[in-house]
């Protein structure tokens, strides 16, 4: 099971976080209500309107690296002004 522990924050299993990220669409939309989600991740996406962050075309997949220590989310994001 790959569960960093960073920060205080409990560990996060990365790759049922890359399982459901994979269920939100293509790219996908993150929102800071989704309890699937970590702690901190949701706290950022508060930041953003409606506290919804949308991918947009050239996104890519997560992606886990081979050390099993960190989920990268290449995500190209819209203008939402």
């Amino acid at each position: 099971m790959n569960a960093p522990h960073t920060g205080g924050q409990p560990p996060v299993d990365l790759e049922a976080l890359r399982a459901h990220i994979l269920t939100l669409g293509s790219p996908p939309t993150l929102i800071s209500t989704d309890a699937h989600l970590p702690e901190s991740l949701r706290d950022v996406l508060t930041a953003f309107p409606q506290g919804t962050l949308q991918g947009a075309a050239g996104s890519g997949p997560p992606e886990i690296d081979p050390g099993g220590a960190l989920l990268t989310l290449p995500l190209v994001c819209a203008s939402q002004e």
